[in-house]
């Protein structure tokens, strides 16, 4: 019996399971494989599921976008054209070698199973994002009841289906504030008062 061995550079993959503080997933590939004996007779077989496979998230400068990974999240495997553990568990620049002098044994891997990456965010067309908005970006929760939405206009548009909680020493607005209903809070006004607001109510100023 003879096994096709296939050369692994991208694939579409299922979250089974994520590690928010190494950032890293297992991983099942959504495909199968094949072996076939002298009669070209095939028998399938699975994949094996791939374990610490580290998961892409926007960053630079010392800022990150991250987000939750749910087992079943979908995502696109990238497999590398050389092993990297020196860098995925050491963070090292080389792969370096046994005392014998021979490269170690990563350094004859290529596009193996042990190295891949993920990217979360690929989507089959049956499970694509509902509700998409084409005319403009969007950070949004799936069905869209919690949304920032940059408009072509310019209006900056925060949508929350409870509240929305800003946290800062301190809050300067410049321009116009139209509140429609139920504003609670103080406010420094240009001239150094302090306003007082209960339920969109002025009830002091000093």
């Amino acid at each position: 019996m003879s096994e096709w061995v296939p050369i692994l550079t991208h694939y579409p993959g299922k979250i089974i399971s994520f590690d928010g503080d190494k950032q890293t997933a297992t991983v099942k590939v959504m495909r199968e494989q094949y072996s076939n004996n002298l009669y070209s007779l095939y028998t399938e077989y699975d994949f094996p599921i791939l374990q610490d496979v580290p998961v892409q998230f926007p960053q630079g400068g010392d800022y990150y976008l991250t987000f939750p990974v749910n087992a079943g999240d979908n995502c696109m495997l990238d497999f590398c054209d050389k092993g990297y553990s020196h860098w995925l568990y050491y963070g090292a620049e080389k792969i370096g070698t046994y005392s014998s002098g021979v490269p170690r044994a990563e350094y004859f891997r290529s596009y193996n199973v042990n190295d891949a990456t993920a990217m979360v965010g690929y989507n089959p067309i049956p499970q694509a994002i509902p509700n998409f908005n084409k005319s403009s970006p969007e950070l949004r929760n799936k069905d869209r009841t919690q949304r920032v939405t940059l408009s072509a206009s310019g209006v900056l548009e925060i949508v929350s289906p409870t509240s929305v909680a800003i946290t800062a020493p301190a809050t300067s607005i410049t321009g116009n504030l139209s509140v429609s209903t139920g504003a609670t809070g103080s406010f420094s006004t240009p001239t150094g008062s302090t306003v007082t607001v209960k339920d969109g109510i002025i009830i002091n100023i000093f």
